[in-house]
């Protein structure tokens, strides 16, 4: 404890459940330093916006904590007024669960009441409020307000990040707020928190679900969803071995004529193996009759049949 600096109590107290990540950050470090830091200062050493800086230093200046000094600077009050801090929400630290790393759904984080409290002093989680209210359509119910509030004031996430979730939740047809705490948590787990990397994701979901529907019709499946097995093969085709549905359909074609039946696991194994053996197009599929040798040109060509010979004795004999 030889190199220590010195906390306000009000900080755990009242604030640790309420205060964003980077409210969290720029106390710590003027009070660390013990003198006057910009707005641009603050910034550079936390790699953040100055705009950024200024919204989360206006929060500790609003509860006492922290005093500017003009010119956009901010240094730690010497001696903060008990009355100078906001209430926190009436319930005892003692009753509170730990902090999770990953987002989980608790509704009785916040009460109705609170979040009107917080959003009242924090315009930036008003705003929020405001903007999901457009997206679903309807006025918030206290459940919708609970989520929203404990995504932003207690686990950090940045608005935009919170309403990108929720509008990829909408193009789905589940917008509902326990799913979207569920899907930041799941992206959250994947190291996706950021509206760019959220967008990314997005796109990727998107092509992956198309991918998904091209099977669906060309297997004619209607009567059930696909496993999730069943799903991971279907990425794997598009993306590791590069085929389309028009290769994907020539190995479903091969499948029920030599088994009689849909599987996966078998298509999955001709296409393994058609990739292995260099066949990229459905014309070279469709070319049964060539060998796997050097023909005229210089181009190659395969014996599908034999190919497929292989893979059938190893799906029998499994």
């Amino acid at each position: 404890m030889g190199a220590a600096f010195a906390v306000p109590a009000a900080v755990v107290d009242q604030h640790l459940r309420l205060c964003g990540v980077l409210q969290l950050k720029v106390l710590l470090l003027l009070l660390r330093q013990g003198r006057a830091m910009s707005d641009q200062e603050i910034a550079a050493f936390l790699r953040q916006d100055p705009a950024d800086i200024r919204d989360a230093a206006l929060y500790w200046e609003n509860c006492g904590l922290l005093r500017s000094e003009g010119d956009g600077e901010h240094t730690a009050a010497p001696n903060p007024e008990p009355a100078a801090v906001v209430a926190a929400p009436a319930r005892e630290m003692a009753r509170e669960e730990p902090r999770r790393t990953v987002i989980t759904a608790d509704s009785r984080r916040f009460t109705r009441a609170e979040c009107a409290e917080l959003a009242a002093r924090d315009n930036t989680l008003m705003s929020l409020l405001h903007k999901a209210q457009e997206i679903i359509g309807s006025t918030l119910t206290s459940m919708d307000m609970q989520c929203l509030t404990a995504l932003y004031a207690y686990y950090g996430l940045s608005p935009e990040f919170i309403l990108t979730v929720m509008g990829y939740c909408k193009s789905i047809d589940k917008l509902s707020m326990r799913y979207v705490e569920k899907t930041a948590a799941s992206w959250q787990e994947k190291g996706i928190d950021t509206v760019p990397e959220a967008e990314r994701y997005i796109d990727y979901l998107s092509r992956r679900h198309s991918n998904e529907g091209q099977v669906r019709a060309a297997f004619g499946i209607n009567d059930r969803s696909l496993t999730t097995r069943e799903k991971e093969m279907i990425a794997s085709w598009y993306g590791e071995l590069g085929y389309g549905i028009d290769v994907i359909r020539l190995a479903y074609e091969r499948a029920v004529e030599n088994t009689g039946k849909l599987s996966f696991a078998y298509i999955n194994k001709v296409l393994q193996n058609w990739h292995r053996e260099g066949v990229r197009t459905a014309a070279d599929a469709a070319n049964a009759s060539a060998r796997r040798a050097p023909v005229q040109g210089g181009e190659t060509s395969y014996n599908i049949q034999e190919i497929e010979d292989r893979v059938l004795a190893d799906f029998m004999n499994r």
